[in-house]
């Protein structure tokens, strides 16, 4: 089984103070298959299979001069460079994954299910590029990479149906995330040795379901290892570089719930909200892999909440929805100073007729244009300057009022 490829090219300046402009080619392609095999009996069902997937991308970005018939735009060159090029970027990645596993839905009585499972998964990937810049600075290099990551995965799950509309369940699972390709894009760090984060689920909830009412609740708690946290690694004889490194352990729990109704004219509304604490572990100094000591303290752009409510829509040829979200606080730190973000919220609203052959839709985004600070990175190189306030870091801000008018045709 195939998907379709999806390719695009466009070329645009690349800054206003340039002549030229730049061509950025991306080509995707993906494919992969799964297999599953079932087997019933009187006392639960045995679920056995595998699955195959895979991914080639090609990534092209190049300065080219317009004004002299598209020839190359060598703006990377020595000293600053090592060797003299155009392109900020010629890469050929890919990635190819196995999994095979297994569960078994036993139903030991008409009320009560529990289901193990278990999954092997074997992950790998790899870079062939040519030319990288995609950090900035010094880093036009050649890289060519592999990573591989194997581990067996479990799971199991118990439901209990208390009425035939309510129901409790428990839930344990450990999964791993794999680290992402611009893992690869730093010199000077042994990155093959950079570890997957592995964690360790534990779910308990209930969920109730009558006529029109939707509701459910549950408690939360994920143990991580291999934290993966981005950090400064040494680079001799050159400056230390930006990089991600595996920094100890991590705590996460909670409570979240939602709760939704439905009415019969096509109109539903909903809720739904979280308290989260996201907590690392202290970690000892680890100066030749960029790591620094840390007491145990609340993990950074961690939101202490979440809440959400609204309406959706849908009757005949008529369409909308309306939400409001709100992000509870949070902290980034930066040369030891803890810096607490306040969080922030957005109201959208959106509303479309359809015709049958095209339909139009009005969307208003941050209806009442919050322009909170949604991130922040600090910048000062001391404390001593962060404490008299004279900081130069980036502050990000919520986009501000958006509508946008949308014409959908249908063939």
């Amino acid at each position: 089984m195939a998907a379709p490829v999806d390719t695009s090219s466009t070329k645009a300046p690349a800054s206003p103070s340039d002549i030229g402009g730049y061509d950025k080619l991306n080509e995707y392609r993906v494919y992969g298959d799964i297999i599953r095999l079932n087997q019933d009996w009187s006392f639960g069902t045995l679920k056995v299979g595998g699955d195959i997937e895979g991914s080639r991308t090609f990534r092209h970005n190049c300065f080219i001069d317009d004004t002299l018939g598209f020839t190359p735009d060598n703006k990377f060159f020595p000293p600053k460079y090592p060797f003299t090029t155009n392109c900020k970027l010629l890469e050929e990645s890919s990635w190819f994954q196995w999994q095979a596993f297994a569960d078994f839905n036993w139903r030991v009585t008409d009320n009560f299910t529990i289901s193990p499972g278990f999954k092997y998964v074997d992950f790998r990937r790899n870079v062939h590029a040519t030319d990288e810049n995609v950090g900035g600075g010094t880093k036009n290099q050649g890289l060519l990479a592999s990573n591989t990551y194997t581990s067996p995965l479990y799971f199991l799950t118990a439901n209990y149906r208390i009425q035939p509309d309510w129901s409790v369940y428990g839930q344990y699972a450990t999964s791993f995330v794999v680290p992402s390709l611009s893992a690869l894009y730093v010199t000077g760090a042994n990155l093959q040795s950079l570890k997957p984060q592995y964690t360790t689920n534990y779910q308990a909830g209930t969920v109730y379901t009558h006529g029109a009412i939707t509701a459910d609740a549950d408690v939360y708690l994920i143990d991580a290892t291999n934290l993966q946290v981005s950090c400064t690694v040494p680079n001799p004889p050159g400056p230390p570089e930006a990089a991600f490194c595996n920094a100890g352990k991590a705590r996460y729990d909670g409570v979240e719930g939602e709760a939704a109704y439905a009415f019969d004219v096509g109109l539903t509304l909903f809720a739904n909200g979280s308290i989260n604490n996201a907590t690392q572990l202290a970690n000892a100094a680890n100066p030749a892999a960029g790591i620094a000591a840390n007491p145990q303290q609340e993990l950074a752009n961690a939101p202490a909440f979440t809440v959400a409510a609204g309406a959706t829509f849908h009757h005949g040829p008529w369409q909308g929805t309306f939400t409001y979200k709100q992000s509870g606080p949070s902290v980034v730190y930066g040369n030891g100073v803890a810096f607490h973000l306040p969080g922030y919220n957005t109201m959208d609203l959106s509303g479309a007729y359809d015709f049958g052959h095209f339909k139009v839709q009005l969307q208003i985004f941050n209806l009442l244009d919050q322009r909170a600070i949604t991130s922040f990175v600090p910048g000062a190189s001391s404390l001593s300057l962060y404490q008299s306030g004279d900081n130069t870091g980036i502050y990000t801000f919520q986009a501000g009022q958006q509508i946008e008018l949308t014409l959908i045709g249908k063939f």
